[in-house]
């Protein structure tokens, strides 16, 4: 039902011309499907060059974000070593301080000790000398008193007693001398292995640290091990695999998640990642326009079946020649509608003649078609301009992150090259300073010479000047040489003098000294004496009380 319009109307001419610009069937208002097969085809190729693109950018990026690591890693490690090192000289001071203190303690010790044993010998020669005081006293007694044979006996078998208790006397305190020397060695060998116990809990301790530091940078390390492994796989997989365009925004959706820690750290990378949302976005709004220009096919087509079927029944009705008659009033400009009671007549006014009017209806409607076609077609250059110039952004995008890789191996270069400036730069200042140094050393002796020089020439201007009093001059010198002798002569006795003092004073102090040691040992031998008279008074009553016995025995 295609009804030609005439040639030269501006409908067919704007018709013709969109038919050759962008071949599509007016007659039948569908787009061409060889051109949307090969637009599919440009935004598929496009968006697969996309993802090739993306992935060797998010290969890169992971590349140098696993460097970053690794030097973050070395940086790390060096720390935990200064750490360490540090930790283990803070261990060997408190070890050495340790020690200082158990040798002070030692020499404390040994002090006593020596202090102990000159006490308990003294206390041994007064016993002995107590005891011997004692035999003699006895043996005189026994001379005087006893003169009988049998008293002698008697006398005998008491000082045998005596010896005996003195006998055990002497050997028990033998004996706590012995156990004294004995603990005294007990304590010196505890005192030692408690050192060594302190120093063997350190030691281990060390070893526990260094112990579990290590397994947990083995774990760190096999940890970043392990993700890296993954990223390879994931990375090989995607170059292996085909990604469907439609389940693309899904994974990128994912791997944004999973990589938004690691695209905030890069801004080049972000970038990157901005850029090619943006093309999924066009790339999405292209398939909304797509499906809106289908929506629209659809209800052009729909329209244009009930005009056709309106075209058909007023077709049927011209030649069973159902219409209305015009009205008297209106004659020539409009007729009256059709009745509304009658259903089978249609809505139609009869102003012109039948074949003008259908003409001119679809022309309507053929204009119609031709601007919504217009439209889509536009859209359709605009979504060509669109990908023209996302693939210029892209270009652009990936000539500032190569010219921005570039200028950070620039200054990387740059870096290394101002690390070996300043260390030249170092060794540089390090010579000046030693040439300032040696130049000073030089000026310094230049003018001690340029002095000693000029002390000369005055000397011999003036000895110059005084040749008529040289004599004189002479007996000035020697005058002022003796006096320089008495004066070093004089310094010389000063110097001695004071020495003979400090030495008196030191004597004095000396003897001062040794005078108080000497009080403090007539107080405790006067101590002791007392002691011992103690002793013999109280011997002297045992025995006394002993000689009563034997007279009343007697």
């Amino acid at each position: 039902m295609s009804r030609k319009s005439p040639p030269h109307s501006p409908d067919n001419v704007s018709m013709q011309a969109s038919s050759i610009a962008f071949s599509i069937d007016l007659g039948d208002t569908q787009i061409d499907p060889n051109v949307v097969r090969q637009r599919e085809n440009r935004i598929v190729y496009f968006s697969d060059q996309i993802t090739e693109q993306q992935r060797y950018y998010d290969i890169a990026a992971s590349e140098l974000a696993i460097q970053q690591k690794i030097n973050q890693n070395k940086n790390n490690d060096l720390k935990t070593r200064k750490n360490d090192l540090d930790f283990r000289k803070k261990n060997i001071e408190l070890l050495q301080q340790q020690l200082k203190e158990a040798d002070t303690e030692h020499e404390s010790i040994l002090a006593k000790k020596k202090t102990l044993m000159s006490q308990i010998n003294r206390i041994h020669q007064t016993i002995k000398t107590t005891f011997e005081r004692i035999d003699r006293h006895v043996k005189r007694h026994s001379t005087e008193i006893y003169s009988d044979s049998d008293s002698y006996e008697e006398e005998d078998q008491n000082m045998d007693e005596l010896e005996a208790k003195a006998t055990e006397k002497y050997n028990l305190m033998q004996k706590i001398k012995q156990l004294k020397r004995k603990v005294v060695k007990a304590r010196a060998e505890q005192t030692k292995s408690d050192v060594s116990k302190i120093m063997l809990k350190v030691q281990k301790c060390e070893l526990n640290n260094t112990i579990i530091e290590l397994n947990a940078k083995l774990e760190s390390l096999k940890q970043k091990f392990n993700e890296c492994d993954q990223r390879i796989q994931v990375a090989n997989d995607k170059k292996s695999v085909y990604i469907n365009p439609l389940t693309y925004d899904q994974e990128m959706t994912t791997q944004a998640e999973q990589l938004a820690d690691e695209a905030e750290r890069s801004l080049n990378r972000s970038r990157l990642e901005f850029s090619s949302v943006e093309a999924q976005m066009e790339y999405l709004n292209f398939k909304a326009l797509r499906t809106n220009n289908k929506q629209r096919a659809a209800q052009i087509k729909v329209r244009r079946a009930k005009l056709e079927r309106s075209i058909k029944r007023r077709d049927i009705r011209l030649k069973h020649g159902k219409f209305n008659t015009p009205s008297p009033t209106k004659m020539n400009t409009s007729f009256m509608a059709a009745d509304r009671r009658n259903r089978s007549a249609s809505p139609v006014r009869y102003g012109q003649s039948d074949k003008m009017s259908t003409c001119s209806r679809r022309s309507r409607a053929r204009s119609r078609i031709e601007r919504r076609q217009i439209r889509i077609e536009i859209e359709a250059n605009t979504l060509d301009e669109l990908e023209i110039t996302n693939e210029q952004y892209r270009q652009q995008k990936e000539d500032e992150y190569r010219e921005k890789i570039a200028k950070i191996n620039e200054l990387n270069r740059e870096i290394a090259d101002h690390a070996i400036l300043k260390d030249m730069v170092c060794e540089g200042i390090s010579r000046n300073e030693e040439a300032k140094w040696l130049e000073e050393k030089l000026r310094h002796e230049i003018e001690e010479i340029k002095e000693n020089r000029e002390t000369s020439f005055k000397k011999c201007q003036d000895i110059m000047h005084d040749r008529t009093n040289i004599k004189k001059n002479e007996e000035l010198i020697q005058r002022k040489r003796k006096i320089e002798r008495r004066q070093t002569q004089i310094n010389a006795k000063r110097t001695r003098v004071e020495e003979m003092r400090k030495r008196v004073d030191y004597l004095e102090e000396r003897h001062q000294k040794q005078a108080e040691k000497v009080q403090e040992i007539d107080q405790k031998i006067a101590n002791i004496g007392k002691q011992i008279e103690k002793n013999v008074a109280m011997i002297k009553n045992e025995i006394d009380h002993m000689l009563s016995g034997v007279d009343l025995l007697n």
